[in-house]
């Protein structure tokens, strides 16, 4: 069976698909790992539905927790800050 056919307006690829260059596309179904080789860049707002897993420093300009926050390491505040406990 050939690898790549046209199936009633429909382009059919069996097997790997290798793209050199840049693919612009509309809309992506991935039903699998994905490995992506360099940086992730995202215009808009992301949405994760399970955990997040961070390996190295992460720096976050703004952080908003709605819930309990487990802390497995010292924690350091520079000196010119300053720690608030509200009622």
């Amino acid at each position: 069976m050939d690898k790549l056919h046209l199936h009633k307006h429909l382009l059919v690829q069996h097997g790997d698909l290798d793209v050199d260059g840049t693919t612009n596309l509309d809309a992506v179904d991935i039903d699998g790992a994905v490995d992506i080789a360099t940086t992730l860049t995202v215009a808009g707002d992301v949405d994760f539905n399970s955990d997040l897993d961070v390996d190295g420093t992460t720096n976050l300009d703004v952080v908003d927790i709605d819930g309990a926050v487990n802390i497995a390491a010292a924690t350091t505040i520079a000196t010119d800050n300053k720690i608030q406990f509200r009622d």
